[in-house]
Formats: C-alpha cells, sequence, structure tokens
C-alpha cells in the first residue's frame, strides 16, 4: 500500500496548514509512504522545507523518518500524529493473514478427514469393471414345444367281496391315463 499526502495551505490538500502571510505555499511539499513503512519527503514550496534544520532541495525525494524534525518555512513543524502509521495496517494486515491461514487449514482438515472417511469405506484398490467381450456367433433359432395336456387318473374300482371266499389278492388296475389334447 502506498499513499501519498499533499501538505500546504490550499483546501485541497490532506494536511491543511493555515497560514494569512502566504508564506507556506498552496501545495507546499508532499509525503508517499510506502507499505513497508518508508517514509519519503519532497519540498514543493518557493519558501523551503527543513528537516531537522537543513534545508531541503525543491523536487528532490528524500527519506525521513518520524523522529526526524520538519518544518515547513520555518513557521510550521510536521505534527507526525497527521500521518497514518503503517504499524496500524500492518497490524490489521498480519491479522486478516493470520485468520485466512486459520480457516484455510480447518478447511484442509475437512476435506482431509472428509477424503479419510471416505478411504475407509471404499475399497483400498479399486479398479474399473471391465465390461465382457462380445462375441457373435451364428444364432439358431430355438423351439419350444408347448402341449396343454392335462392327466386325469381314474379311482379305483373296488371288488365286491364275497363272503364265503377268502379274500382274493386282487390285482389292482393300472391306472389308466387319459390324455386330455384339446384341439384350437
Amino acid at each position: 500500500m502506498k499513499k501519498i499526502y499533499t501538505i500546504g495551505r490550499g483546501e485541497e490538500c490532506d494536511i491543511v496548514i493555515p497560514d494569512n502571510t502566504d508564506i507556506i505555499s498552496r501545495l507546499h511539499a508532499t509525503i508517499r509512504v510506502e507499505s513497508n513503512g518508508k517514509i519519503y519527503l519532497t519540498d514543493q514550496s518557493l519558501n523551503g522545507t527543513y528537516v531537522n534544520g537543513m534545508k531541503m532541495s525543491s523536487n528532490v525525494e528524500i527519506p525521513v523518518s518520524r523522529k526526524d524534525v520538519v518544518s515547513f518555512a520555518h513557521i510550521y513543524n510536521l505534527d507526525w500524529s497527521l500521518i497514518p502509521s503503517q504499524k496500524k495496517h500492518r497490524i490489521r494486515t498480519v491479522l486478516v493473514v493470520t485468520v485466512s491461514l486459520v480457516v484455510l487449514i480447518f478447511l484442509i482438515l475437512g476435506i482431509q478427514k472428509l477424503f479419510d472417511n471416505n478411504q475407509q469405506t471404499m475399497p483400498v484398490e479399486i479398479q474399473p469393471i471391465a465390461e465382457p467381450p462380445i462375441v457373435i456367433t451364428k444364432s439358431e433359432t430355438d423351439t419350444v414345444v408347448v402341449r396343454d395336456t392335462v392327466i386325469v387318473k381314474q379311482k379305483e374300482s373296488v371288488l365286491p367281496k364275497s363272503e364265503n371266499q377268502d379274500t382274493v389278492k386282487a390285482d389292482k388296475p393300472k391306472e389308466k391315463e387319459v390324455v386330455y389334447d384339446p384341439i384350437y
């Protein structure tokens, strides 16, 4: 993140220096703050900008720190509290990165646990099912004979017994099969 702050008596400046004598220029200087915390000052005035009592060259960017005393035309010293500290931004950035990493780790662990659960329920080695080869043979027509037949058994005949005769073993008559073959 790089930010440039303008300093002068003009209302459009980021840091406005009240001056009725017109010694401070409308755009007196610029301060550039880089994301790594380095600060650069550029003088753009007629009456000069001083760093620790030494006059800066006009339109030359020099590195400064928050410990330096920056004076605009010897009538106004820079209030460093008006320049936002990059440490605040760093803390926020570190916090955002840390939270993002924690969320990412939980996502990875959750996906890994899901994957492990699926591995336990699935066979160790999954191989695709091979389809059997298609064999084309010369087909012959199959014929099936269906008959509507009913086998009817006749009842046993009962032979009358005579009283004077001993029991005679009579051969049982063989059952006759009667085939009922309907005609269509």
